[in-house]
């Protein structure tokens, strides 16, 4: 027994003599790993990942100096990440994206409360971008682009208050101009 513990500390002082980390591992009461945490040499930077029962990562969180900082990121129980949180050096919360089977959400944060103002980026199943646009509060607001399948501009306008506004440009799917719209509060008042 004298033996073990002497090895196991023999073991423990190789790792933190040549830099590596030491990991604590958590257990819930069915011998599922709950958490586990990574920590380097000087303690003070920490990688904690939070599992599902089921054992898939739940969430991949960077905390230095006890706040989280960096890119945190957050899993669904099939292990698809479904969101990137980028954190500034003082732990605040400044952009989130979230990842939909046909859509990403782009999030911007000013003192950790959501800008009224989001970024959305729509994509076909061959990965190539279907639509992006801005809402605030769920009405669409400022640049408007949707692309056909091949990748080409298809619609470029510009929202306000869900409402489309200024000139519109409308192209063929080979990428050129099929015609331009002006629009007031949502209504056509030339076209060529």
């Amino acid at each position: 027994m004298t033996k073990i513990i002497l090895i196991i500390f023999i073991i423990i002082s190789i790792n933190t003599v040549f830099g590596q980390n030491t990991e604590k591992i958590i257990y819930d009461n069915k011998g599922n790993i709950s958490y586990k945490y990574i920590i380097n040499n000087e303690g003070d930077t920490i990688t904690e990942i939070i599992y599902y029962k089921s054992g898939e990562i739940k969430y991949l969180l960077p905390i230095v100096n006890g706040k989280i900082t960096g890119l945190a990121k957050s899993y669904n129980r099939n292990g698809i990440l479904i969101k990137d949180s980028h954190y500034n050096n003082n732990g605040v919360l400044e952009k989130r994206y979230r990842y939909f089977k046909k859509s990403t959400h782009i999030y911007s944060y000013t003192n950790c409360k959501m800008d009224k103002i989001f970024h959305v980026t729509q994509y076909y199943k061959n990965g190539k971008i279907k639509k992006e646009f801005n809402m605030i509060f769920f009405n669409g607001y400022g640049p408007f682009k949707l692309f056909y399948k091949n990748g080409n501009l298809k619609i470029d306008g510009i929202y306000n208050g869900n409402k489309r506004n200024g000139t519109w440009y409308f192209y063929h799917e080979d990428g050129s101009l099929k015609q331009t719209k002006e629009y007031n509060n949502k209504r056509v008042i030339s076209f060529r």
